[in-house]
C-alpha cells in the first residue's frame, strides 16, 4: 500500500504543479473523443502528455502541442489496441454469461475462471495506453503480453490502485463540474506514474 501511496501523492503533486497545462490536454480529449473515430488517438495523446510529464527531462518542455504530436504518432496503434481491448473485452463477457447460464452445474462452474479472467482484464486496464507510450516495441501484441505480465505478477499493487482510481472517478464524475476539466488527466499521470514504479521495481529485483 506505501507504494500505492506514493504513486497517488506524487500524481496529486505533479497535476497540480502543471494543471493548467493538464486542464488544457484534459480538455482536448474531451473534444477529441466525442467523434468516435479520433477516442483511441486522443487517449494515447493524452498518455503521450503524460509520460514527457513525467520524464524529468522532458517535463518543463512539454506544452498542449504535444498532444497532437501524439495523435500523430499514435492514430493507427492507438485504434488496434482498442480493438482488440475491447474484443477481449466482449469475448470474455459472452463466455461468462454462457457459462454461468448453464443448467448443468459442472458447466456453470466454469463460469468462476472466466469470472477471475475478467478481474485480470480490468487491472490489464491500468497499464495498457502507457506501456503503448513507454515502450520501444509498440506492436500491439507485446503490450497485451507485458500489460498481462504486470497485472498478474502485481495484484497487491494493480487492484488496490485500481479500486482507488475507480472511486476517484466515480467521486469525480458524480460532483461533476470543474473536476471533469482535470479528472482524466490525473488519471493518465497516475497510471503512467504506476507503470514506472513497477518498472523501477523490477529492475531492482524488490518485491512490492
Amino acid at each position: 500500500m506505501e507504494a500505492i501511496w506514493l504513486v497517488f501523492t506524487a500524481s496529486a503533486r505533479l497535476t497540480f504543479r502543471r494543471i493548467g497545462l493538464l486542464m488544457v490536454v484534459n480538455v482536448l480529449w474531451w473534444l477529441f473523443s466525442l467523434p468516435l473515430v479520433t477516442w483511441p488517438p486522443a487517449t494515447a495523446a493524452l498518455y503521450h502528455v503524460a509520460q514527457r510529464l513525467t520524464h524529468l527531462e522532458e517535463s518543463e518542455q512539454t506544452t498542449w502541442r504535444h498532444f497532437f504530436d501524439g495523435l500523430g504518432i499514435y492514430g493507427l496503434r492507438s485504434w488496434q489496441l482498442m480493438a482488440a481491448d475491447a474484443a477481449m473485452a466482449v469475448a470474455l463477457v459472452v463466455s461468462f454469461l454462457f457459462y454461468f447460464g448453464q443448467s448443468h452445474l459442472a458447466l456453470r462452474w466454469l463460469s468462476i475462471p472466466i469470472l477471475c479472467l475478467i478481474t485480470l482484464w480490468g487491472g490489464m486496464q491500468l497499464y495498457l495506453f502507457p506501456l503503448l507510450i513507454e515502450q520501444e516495441d509498440k506492436r500491439v501484441p507485446l503490450v497485451f503480453r507485458n500489460a498481462f505480465v504486470l497485472a498478474l505478477g502485481n495484484p497487491s499493487f494493480t487492484f488496490p490502485l485500481g479500486l482507488l482510481l475507480t472511486a476517484v472517478t466515480v467521486i469525480g464524475v458524480t460532483l461533476a463540474g470543474p473536476v471533469l476539466f482535470i479528472l482524466i488527466s490525473f488519471l493518465a499521470v497516475t497510471q503512467t506514474l504506476a507503470l514506472q514504479k513497477l518498472l523501477a521495481i523490477r529492475r531492482q529485483g524488490d518485491a512490492l
